[in-house]
């Protein structure tokens, strides 16, 4: 979609072909409040692209948990969401006259006008005193504000008991208090506990409480935590919600023997991709759902996985990969180097090779052992039509061109420089073509040149045969005596 006015895009948002809603949650330029919107959505598919967003606000990680399907992405998301300290905000104390500024603020916290008191509070020379007089705003708006940037922990303190739940999330998210954190683990809404259990600040004693919560999105966000211990993780390993033993199995803390227990006792495939979808699960998970992988779908995802190695890899390849999960994976923009030469090794088709040829990848040094293992002509000419294919690529078809489509493809070719031209023109060409060629007045001067230079192809004539007298016709040598 192209850049559109918000009042456009909150129309789109509630379009009624899905497929209009789930373009707008992929895009990276949402308002928060649209991202709320879309996270309500009644289609799990538009939650779930929502939920890929690497840029949501964590108010929309809060709303997002609320389902089943997507609460340990959700909680796993907010995870990575850390407290904005004081010093991350923007340093206005070098500006001129900063305590102008300061008192200023200080004045507009006064104003009838809640835009105004909002404006003063989101300043970065906002000062302790502008969040003490604003901390019991009557405007939320300007409460919740004070819950985003307010460093004072007395003050969020006093927050964690609002009325309204989103400025109490904030402050699940941001407290590092642990009578503030106590507090809001206890909260009715299942949001707010959620963010409790993701905040990295939590004691372990409150974790262990959160680990018994009746919302299973609020235990997946415990198992998650890489700051809980072994035997609080324990205890979920027992769990029987798929979303949990995933965000257990996913914590890069999981000791060695438990991830080992809880993979004893089997997964069922919706929790095998599950962990093979999501980014954040370690290298010991993936090296342990391998023997698991019994479809060529989640042997895919394990080999194009952020955490892939050269050992999971080479797990991978040992098995007989068939020959649409090589074409699959050596298309795939995002294939890792260790799989692309692994499939170079072993490509056996001309599909294979021409997609690992065209491959951004690949390193050149690996194309002239693919062109050696043979390449057909139709993919000969599919690799000279097509823009990206490398020069040293051109360079090897030029040399060995046995027709002349696959020659003039070369000729037009992006890519095509002063060495595929002379290889190209030292091949023979018809005089129908050279015609052609000299007709055109795209080509460059260099190729005119070459043209000029190189030989027309001769077919080999035959003598020329005279009628006999005595009828039939007769060969001119023995017509001149010579037997």
């Amino acid at each position: 979609m192209p850049n559109l006015p918000p009042a456009t895009l909150a129309g789109l948002a509630e379009d009624p072909h899905r497929g209009v809603r789930l373009k707008l949650a992929q895009r990276l330029d949402l308002d928060p409040k649209l991202q709320l919107l879309l996270a309500s959505d009644a289609d799990a598919q538009v939650r779930a692209a929502l939920s890929n967003c690497p840029n949501l606000d964590p108010l929309v990680l809060a709303e997002l948990a609320h389902q089943q399907d997507l609460s340990q992405r959700a909680a796993r998301a907010a995870m990575r969401h850390s407290r904005p300290e004081p010093a991350q905000r923007p340093d206005a104390s070098h500006e001129p006259h900063f305590q102008e500024h300061i008192q200023e603020l200080e004045r507009m916290a006064w104003s009838g006008d809640a835009r105004v008191r909002l404006a003063a509070i989101e300043h970065p020379a906002a000062s302790t005193a502008l969040f003490k007089l604003l901390v019991q705003d009557p405007e939320p708006l300007v409460r919740k504000a004070v819950a985003m940037h307010c460093p004072d922990e007395a003050h969020l303190t006093r927050l964690a008991k609002d009325p309204v739940v989103e400025i109490r999330r904030w402050v699940a998210l941001r407290s590092q208090n642990h009578k503030c954190l106590s507090r809001l683990a206890k909260d009715a809404d299942v949001s707010v506990r959620r963010l409790v259990a993701a905040n990295r600040h939590s004691p372990q004693a409150l974790l262990s409480q959160l680990a018994r919560d009746r919302d299973p999105g609020v235990r997946a966000a415990v198992a998650a935590q890489p700051h809980c211990d072994q035997a609080c993780l324990q205890s979920l390993a027992r769990d029987p919600i798929v979303s949990v033993k995933a965000a257990l199995l996913g914590n890069p803390a999981l000791s060695t023997e438990l991830r080992q227990s809880v993979l004893s006792h089997g997964l069922n495939p919706d929790l095998l991709d599950l962990l093979a979808r999501d980014p954040a699960t370690p290298l010991e998970t993936l090296l342990a759902l391998l023997p698991l992988a019994r479809d060529e779908a989640l042997l895919s995802r394990l080999v194009l996985h952020p955490q892939a190695s050269q050992p999971l890899i080479d797990a991978v390849f040992a098995r007989s990969l068939s020959p649409s999960l090589q074409l699959s994976l050596a298309s795939h923009p995002a294939c890792p180097l260790p799989a692309l030469e692994q499939l170079a090794a072993r490509a056996n088709s001309d599909s294979v090779r021409l997609q690992l040829l065209l491959h951004p990848g690949l390193p050149t040094t690996q194309h002239s052992r693919l062109l050696n293992q043979g390449l057909g002509q139709k993919a000969r000419l599919t690799l000279a039509l097509h823009p990206q294919t490398a020069q040293p690529v051109l360079l090897r078809l030029a040399r060995e061109a046995p027709n002349e489509p696959l020659r003039l493809a070369l000729l037009r070719h992006p890519n095509t420089d002063t060495d595929v031209l002379e290889a190209v023109f030292t091949l023979p060409w018809s005089a129908a073509t050279r015609k052609q060629l000299a007709a055109d007045d795209s080509l460059s001067p260099r190729a005119r040149q070459l043209l000029s230079q190189s030989l027309p192809s001769r077919r080999p004539r035959r003598p020329n045969r005279i009628k006999s007298p005595f009828g039939g016709k007769m060969d001119p040598l023995s017509q001149s005596g010579h037997v």
